[in-house]
């Protein structure tokens, strides 16, 4: 309800009409004083909320680390809504209905009833416009953003994927189309019957240009929906995949277990939807479907005719009295409603009005291209050639080749009209930015003159106006300039893109200078609204004086009716501005005022229609604001990015031009994220694909930043500072005609403050410092003599950039140390360790293996080991051998199920019986061709994903196993070898003095005795220890041939048949593997894995089958097997003739094949060293210890 109803009930006379001259009476009642006492308990009570709610924003503000004054001194995209912490929504919720707006407007039914119906259509159109831009547009625009180079493939299954989840949106538009076409046909409707001869003749007479108004902006919403389909190629190529996957699905809908009946409604669907879509038709549809159901209402309603053409010919008047006065941003903004009325005029009519039609033609030879939305750039004379078929046959010729010349040509003054319109925005703008700082810096004024005040207002409201001004014609430009390219296909320059991007900056500058004062602003605009509010009723007030009811002349009932309606203006304006009621006064105001404009001066009519149109500015300047600085034009123009990150670095110097035009700053990296946040803000609106569409864009930026900034800044720096500290080694370019190459402070952009970007905060400082600390790391590591000069690059670092720069002490000796990896990081990681290092029997020493980024491997020996044990103390031996055995327990566990295995167990029980039925048939030799075949056959079982089979899985434990044994034997020889060096000073190891006997002898102190006594004993612990030492293979025998002689692991009395297939297999796997040591690529490469045979000794040795694997005489096979193939080799080479060419080439396979034999001789001689080695270390228990040895392998 708004202030004026209040105050009317109030008195005690609601529903009564109360006379102007009348309305003081009802303040002058008695004052007994109550009333100011109320006043003053109200008011220290609204200060009290007021002071409490200052002090919980402070203590936010306190925490967030924000002032006003930083927040105004520094721009930065961290904060949401483009810089304001807290926006204000200035769209007050309206709870008095329109029909509660409109009841008895004029005390004519029907009128009444018209102003009803029209000013809810015009809140429709208002509503789905809103819903339009605020989801369906991004929606659409951004489908397909988040894919990489797509490219239409009917087998890409993530298209087919994509476009089917993107069905539900599909139908949402759909719905939204008919919605639109619904509201279209309605208001259509609504005007013919209005307009209609029937009609009283004050209805008839009326025109509702606000009405045609709205019309035009729905026929727009539904343009931009065509638009934006055919802009979109990745959706219209999907939609193309889904039809055939559904055609596809109609023709055999058996292969994809549905029916003929289920496929058919949804092949009509896309039928349906084909048409109503993706055909480019959605404004064609709708402007069509009345003229074919009621076409008669309209072709033959000439009263209707004159309303749209008054309505055409207002908007053109008014297009051209903005190019007259050079707005061109005013003529494009209003040049698609313009074209919609124009050709909804002609579809209705079927009349082209030759003079209407000129005069369009002679504003599109102007203003030809509008961006509508986003990237996309629309075209009004193509667009008007399409819809009105006989529009181009009446204009003459020259003015059609004006329009074509000027879009064909329209890219080559883009650079110089970008260049000076950059020049002239950047000083105008700098100029303006500190007006703006210099209006709202000003300290209120303690003047209660009103005068001052209202002055004061419209200057802040006019430096505010100027800004959005401003802003407006930077962002036309860019919108208009990048399509152009886009579309043509022309290749966009370095200097081009570098200064549309400079006039970004400066268009984030606009918003995030008002932005930066927002609170000030925020409490600007409801005061200007207030201010406006007043001039207009004061204004209406003076109009209706003029009509007072005893001075009715002619048409009373007319003027009367009119004069009820400014009447209904008033009670409406006295209430909250929002969009609603402005609205409906705006049309209120417009249906009146055509009947009175006889007895009015047009500059009084004009005066309240202007003060409408700046109320609706004024309240929509934060909107308007943020429509024109949107920069989600910049997702279609990622290019532009590289090119401006890599010029914050260096420029070159372009010949009279200042550099600062074309180098961006280092201030304008925060402006770039912030019109970059544009995009997300716009992604956000996609619905389901919002993250998706985030994700993708925020790696790709963070891409781009990351290549061309932070890398090269990086180097830059990391160069600076090897100049800095060796100034010496500076060498000056000997050419002095190439062209200088001028290096950007870069201070200030390592000083940077860190931002977010999406889901990420960006510190680039933070980066650098990372960056020098490993950096100085790894050289000093490489490179340790060299430590004093990274020393002295790290101060120059902390003292060229600042302490921003961070770089953490490494902590490494200024000294060469030889030490390797630690036992204890060894220890805590043995099952990295035995997979990542392979062992050297004879050397004693591990070897890393080699992968493709490693340009060197690290080896670990007994020096290494007893380095650390030095360290760490001998103690830490049997907490090593602890570890060890542990992971021992936990890969024999492994082992154990292995051979539990139905299809291993079978094989090697089949292989068991055939070797001892064939054995005097094969001279006790286990054939090496079966054992080939049982490595064939567990292949066959079944390969992991990088190939490798179950036996190469179990070779590798084996491996695993002996590798983790060999790091004990490594251990007690650190061990050993840290006692020999403890105790090499003692002369005799056989006969030690005991040195507490010595100091007794003496008679000294009973300080030096203890101390005595510690070093004998000390010396007798190091001596036993180097004398004797620890067996800790014997103990890891004795303990798992325990475990695994138990009946419960009888399966594993099987192993002994499956090592010739694991030495096959070894052997193979070494064979390539050493081969790979001279190729380039050494990934995999290997010389030595003797944890292989240590790993198989010691299954043997536990599990008593070192006889068993003997008896197989295995070495004897394999040379027998290796002997004959050399023989065969020989015998099919010394058969063929060298002069034959079918010869020549057998000749080559057979030198291939002695290679390849000698190869494997040399890898099954040297496993058969290294297993012969490897056996000396574990003892061989007893026979007689296990009664149930040897005889039940079959079970």
């Amino acid at each position: 309800m708004s202030g004026l109803d209040v105050s009317i009930e109030s008195a005690g006379s609601a529903g009564k009409e109360i006379p102007l001259e009348e309305e003081n009476w009802l303040f002058d009642a008695f004052n007994d004083g109550v009333m100011g006492d109320v006043r003053k308990m109200q008011k220290e009570a609204l200060q009290k909320c007021v002071n409490d709610y200052s002090r919980q924003l402070n203590k936010f503000a306190a925490s967030l680390d924000l002032s006003v004054t930083s927040f105004e001194n520094h721009w930065t995209p961290v904060l949401y809504n483009n810089g304001s912490i807290v926006s204000t929504d200035f769209e007050r919720e309206e709870n008095t209905t329109v029909d509660q707006m409109l009841k008895n407007a004029s005390g004519d039914k029907e009128l009444n009833k018209m102003l009803l119906v029209f000013a809810t259509l015009c809140s429709e159109i208002k509503y789905l416009k809103k819903v339009a831009t605020k989801k369906y547009f991004p929606m659409l625009l951004f489908y397909g953003e988040d894919l990489v180079d797509f490219k239409a493939d009917d087998n890409d299954a993530a298209s087919h994927e994509k476009i089917t989840e993107f069905v539900p949106q599909i139908i949402e538009v759909s719905h939204f189309i008919k919605r639109c076409q619904q509201v279209y046909r309605n208001i259509l409707c609504q005007l013919a019957a209005v307009y209609n001869r029937k009609q009283n003749h004050f209805i008839v007479t009326v025109s509702v240009t606000c009405l045609m108004d709205h019309v035009a902006v729905l026929l727009g919403i539904l343009l931009r929906l065509d638009e934006i389909i055919v802009f979109n190629q990745t959706l219209r190529d999907h939609w193309d995949m889904y039809k055939r996957m559904i055609k596809s699905i109609t023709q055999s809908p058996a292969m994809f277990d549905t029916t003929p009946d289920a496929v058919l409604p949804l092949d009509k669907w896309i039928v349906e939807f084909e048409a109503e879509i993706f055909d480019q038709m959605i404004l064609q549809n709708c402007i069509s479907q009345n003229i074919q159901d009621s076409g008669s209402l309209f072709l033959n309603n000439k009263v209707l005719k004159d309303h749209f053409t008054t309505a055409v010919n207002f908007k053109l008047t008014e297009i051209e009295a903005s190019l007259s006065k050079n707005s061109d941003f005013a003529a494009r903004s209003s040049l698609v409603n313009l074209v919609m009325l124009f050709c909804l005029h002609y579809h209705l009519f079927r009349e082209l009005d030759t003079r209407m039609n000129k005069r369009l033609w002679e504003v599109m030879k102007k203003v030809a291209a509008v961006n509508i939305y986003g990237p996309i750039v629309w075209y009004a004379p193509e667009f008007v050639l399409n819809m009105v078929s006989p529009a181009g046959k009446n204009v003459d010729k020259k003015v059609l080749a004006a329009i074509d010349t000027s879009r064909k040509n329209g890219l080559k003054d883009t650079p110089s009209v970008i260049h000076r319109q950059l020049h002239y925005m950047t000083v105008a703008v700098a100029q303006w930015q500190m007006q703006f700082e210099s209006t709202f810096s000003t300290k209120k004024s303690s003047s209660s003159d009103n005068k001052s005040v209202l002055d004061g207002l419209k200057t802040k409201m006019r430096v505010c106006n100027s800004g959005l001004s401003y802003a407006r014609s930077i962002s036309n430009l860019i919108k208009i300039v990048l399509p152009l390219y886009m579309d043509s296909g022309h290749q966009m320059s370095t200097k081009v893109a570098l200064q549309i991007m400079r006039l970004v900056e400066v268009l984030k500058i606009v918003q995030l200078t008002i932005n930066a004062s927002s609170h000030s602003v925020h409490k600007l605009i409801p005061l200007a609204l207030q201010n406006l509010q007043g001039l207009f009723l004061r204004n209406l007030q003076v109009i209706l004086r003029k009509f007072p009811k005893s001075k009715a002349k002619q048409n009373k009932a007319d003027v009367n009716a009119s004069v009820a309606l400014l009447r209904q203006v008033a009670l409406n304006m006295a209430g909250p501005v929002n969009h609603q009621r402005l609205s409906i006064v705006h049309l209120l105001l417009e249906v009146s005022l055509q009947k009175l404009r006889s007895s009015l001066k047009e500059e009084e009519i004009a005066k309240l229609f202007d003060q409408i149109e700046e109320m609706n500015r004024t309240m929509m300047f934060f909107d308007n604001l943020k429509e024109v600085t949107d920069c989600m034009f910049l997702n279609w123009a990622k290019a532009c990015v590289p090119v401006y990150l890599s010029n914050l670095l260096t420029c070159k110097l372009q010949p009279n031009s200042p550099v600062s035009l074309y180098s961006p700053s280092a201030s304008s990296v925060p402006l770039l994220f912030c019109a970059l946040n544009d995009i997300v803000a716009a992604m956000d609106k996609c619905g389901p694909e919002a993250e998706k569409l985030k994700n993708a864009f925020e790696a790709e930026i963070l891409d781009f930043f990351e290549k061309h900034l932070v890398a090269p800044l990086k180097l830059e720096i990391e160069t600076d500072l090897r100049y800095s500290t060796h100034v010496h080694l500076k060498v000056k370019d000997s050419n002095p005609m190439k062209q200088a190459v001028v290096l950007n402070d870069l201070k200030p952009i390592v000083a940077m403050k860190p931002f977010r970007f999406v889901s990420r905060y960006i510190n680039i400082a933070a980066q650098l410092s990372v960056h020098l600390t490993q950096m100085f790391y790894n050289l000093t590591t490489i490179t340790p003599q060299d430590w004093q000069a990274y020393t002295a690059m790290k101060f120059c670092a902390v003292e060229r950039y600042g302490d921003v720069i961070q770089i953490l002490d490494g902590k490494l000796p200024q000294q060469t140390l030889e030490q390797g990896l630690d036992v204890l990081e060894i220890m805590r990681n043995i099952d990295v360790f035995v997979c990542s290092y392979f062992y050297n029997l004879n050397n004693q020493l591990f070897v890393e293996h080699a992968t493709k980024n490693n340009r060197h491997v690290n080896t670990i020996n007994i020096r290494h080991i007893a380095n650390s044990m030095r360290t760490h103390g001998t103690g830490i031996m049997n907490t090593t051998v602890n570890y060890v055995f542990q992971y021992l327990r936990k890969h024999f566990k492994m082992f154990s199920l292995f051979l539990h295995d139905e299809h291993i167990k079978g094989k090697l029980i089949k292989e068991i019986r055939f070797f001892r039925e064939k054995k005097e048939e094969l001279n006790n030799m286990y054939p090496y061709d079966r054992a080939e075949k049982l490595n064939k056959s567990i292949r066959r079982l079944g390969l992991m994903d990088n190939g490798e089979s179950y036996l190469d899985k179990f070779r590798e434990l084996i491996s695993q196993i002996g590798n983790a044994l060999a790091f004990v034997r490594m251990i007690r020889s650190g061990g050993l070898n840290t006692c020999s060096h403890a105790i090499e000073f003692v002369p005799d190891l056989d006969d030690i003095v005991s040195f507490e006997e010595q100091v007794k002898a003496e008679k000294l102190s009973q300080e030096t005795e203890d101390a005595a006594r510690n070093l004998d004993t000390c010396l007798e612990n190091l001596s036993k220890n180097f004398a004797e030492g620890t067996d800790y293979f014997g103990l890891f025998v004795n303990v798992f041939s325990t475990e695994f002689h138990k009946a419960k692991n009888i399966h594993v009395k099987n192993f002994y048949v499956i090592v010739p297939a694991l030495m096959i297999n070894f052997a193979e796997k070494m064979k390539t593997r050493r081969e790979q040591m001279v190729k380039k690529d050494k990934t995999g490469a290997l010389f030595t894995d003797d944890g292989f045979a240590m790993g198989v000794s010691f299954v043997l040795s536990f599990l008593d089958q070192n006889g068993d694997f003997d008896s197989l005489h295995w070495f004897d096979s394999i040379r027998t097997k290796l002997k004959s193939d050399l023989e065969e080799a020989m015998a099919r080479q010394s058969a063929l003739n060298s002069n034959n060419r079918e010869d020549k080439k057998q000749l080559q396979a057979s030198e291939v094949t002695f290679t390849k034999i000698e190869k494997l001789r040399k890898e099954f001689d040297l496993l058969f060293f290294s297993f012969s080695s490897a056996r000396i270390f574990f003892q061989q228990p007893d026979p007689d210890d296990h009664q149930d040895g040897g005889e039940n392998y079959l079970m």
